[in-house]
């Protein structure tokens, strides 16, 4: 009985553990760049990526709005899952959104890559309420944060994708 006590306490710790090592989620250290509202952001879904290892994706869309002779190419995405005790970073790869182009015409921004995914084992992420932000990397070192109109709500089992109204 109290191995089987034990076990059912130490496991997921340990899981934990490992995940973390093996998962692209890392811990932000660094102080959160400044806020922005010259910019666009959401998030499409999160979806099962693969079910065996208990990874999860984000696929959406972001971008600066501030200058027309930047395109997404020129700047690196982080994604950030920010909650009261940690904040999270996750690099994300770009994404052909020729719907997002479409959508923001009239800004005359080169929109054509403004997409991204990013995938993190759920295991790596202890339970817990994340608002979810961008950090857009400009090529000379200047970074902005941008906050988006969604939260992950992570329990013990599972994880949720919510648009805070």
């Amino acid at each position: 009985l109290l191995i089987a006590f034990a076990f059912f306490f130490f496991v997921p710790v340990i899981q934990r553990q490992i995940s973390t090592y093996d998962s692209s989620l890392k811990i932000y250290n660094e102080p959160l760049p400044a806020l922005t509202n010259k910019a666009k952001m959401y998030i499409d879904q999160l979806q099962i990526s693969d079910f065996k290892r208990n990874e999860y994706s984000l696929h959406g869309w972001g971008f600066i709005t501030n200058s027309e002779e930047l395109t997404a190419t020129e700047y690196e995405r982080t994604l950030l899952l920010i909650s009261d005790g940690k904040i999270f970073s996750l690099p994300t790869s770009e994404v052909i959104r020729t719907d997002v182009q479409k959508a923001f015409q009239d800004l005359d921004l080169d929109l054509t890559y403004s997409g991204f995914k990013t995938s993190f084992s759920l295991f790596a992420l202890p339970p817990g309420k994340y608002s979810i932000a961008m950090v857009f990397s400009l090529t000379d070192g200047t970074e902005f944060l941008f906050y988006s109109d969604f939260v992950l709500n992570r329990t013990v089992n599972s994880l949720k994708l919510s648009q805070v109204q």
